[in-house]
C-alpha cells in the first residue's frame, strides 16, 4: 500500500448528486443482494478497527500519546508552536494483510486542537491537503519511547479489524458512469454505506463532492488511507460535523 502524505477535512452538508435522506430510506437486512453488476464491481474491503480503553505505545491506535523513535520530536504547530495533538497512529505491519501493504513503521497524523481555532486552523487552512496545520508521517516503531507530552484525548487501542464491504457515494458512482436508481440509493443509505465512520480503506465517504487531492511530486490522484469520523474515537469536531480522510 502506498502511503501518501495527505490530511484533509471533509465538511458535512448536502452536496451535487446527494440522495434522499436517510430517514426516507427502507430497510434492508444485506444492501448487496440485488446489486446492478456495475454496482457490485465497485465493491472494495474497508476495515472498522475493534478497539477497547488504554495506551498502545508502539501499536495502532486512537488520541493517546504518540511513540516517539530515537531522534523524533513530538511535533510543534507552526501557527501557535503547541504540541500537536495525536489523531490516530497504526502500526503498519500490523494492519489487515489483504491491504497490500509494503512498509513497515508507525504512520501518525497530529493536528493542531488549539482553543484558537482563527490562530491556527483559519490561517493555515487545517482543513486543505498538505496544511502547516497537520502532520502526517511515517516513523519506526522500535528504539524510543512514548512522548511526554500530556495527551489531551483518551488512549483507545485497536486489538483488531472487522472487515465490511463499501461502496462509493451517490455522486463519485455518478462521476464514474454508474448511476444509482432511487431505490437503490435509498437502501445504501439506510445501510450506512458508504461507512460513515472511523475506517481503514473503502471509499470516502464525501459528504459534499468528490475531492480526491492530487500528489503534489507526480500530480497523481491520491486514495484514501484512513477515514476519521467527527467525534469517533477521537472526540474532536472537524468543522460542521465533518470527517478527516
Amino acid at each position: 500500500m502506498a502511503f501518501d502524505r495527505v490530511f484533509r477535512l471533509v465538511r458535512s452538508g448536502p452536496g451535487g448528486g446527494a440522495p434522499p435522506s436517510k430517514s426516507e430510506a427502507d430497510n434492508s437486512d444485506d444492501w448487496r443482494v440485488g446489486l446492478p453488476g456495475e454496482v457490485a464491481a465497485l465493491i472494495r474491503p474497508c476495515f472498522l478497527p475493534e478497539t477497547e480503553a488504554g495506551p498502545f505505545e508502539n501499536g495502532s491506535g486512537f488520541g493517546g500519546a504518540p511513540f516517539l523513535p530515537r531522534g523524533v520530536d513530538h511535533p510543534l504547530c507552526p501557527g501557535c508552536w503547541q504540541p500537536m495533538t495525536l489523531f490516530v497512529q497504526l502500526k503498519l505491519d500490523d494492519l489487515p494483510s489483504s491491504q497490500g501493504n509494503d512498509r513497515t513503521g508507525l504512520l501518525q497524523l497530529f493536528y493542531c486542537t488549539t482553543d484558537e481555532p482563527d490562530l491556527c486552523e483559519r490561517s493555515l487552512r487545517s482543513w486543505a491537503p498538505f496544511s502547516d496545520g497537520a502532520v502526517v508521517r511515517i516513523v519506526s516503531a522500535y528504539g524510543g519511547s512514548v512522548s511526554s507530552v500530556p495527551a489531551r484525548f483518551p488512549a483507545f487501542r485497536v486489538t483488531g479489524w472487522h472487515e465490511e464491504p463499501d461502496l462509493p457515494t451517490w455522486a463519485e458512482s455518478r462521476s464514474m458512469g454508474v448511476v444509482l436508481d432511487e431505490d437503490l440509493g435509498l437502501r445504501l443509505i439506510n445501510a450506512d454505506v458508504p461507512r460513515p465512520g472511523d475506517k481503514l480503506a473503502g471509499w470516502p465517504a464525501w459528504a459534499r463532492g468528490v475531492e480526491y487531492p492530487a500528489c503534489p511530486l507526480c500530480g497523481a490522484t491520491m486514495r484514501l488511507v484512513f477515514q476519521l469520523a467527527c467525534e469517533g474515537h477521537v472526540p474532536f469536531r472537524f468543522g460542521d460535523a465533518g470527517r478527516a480522510t
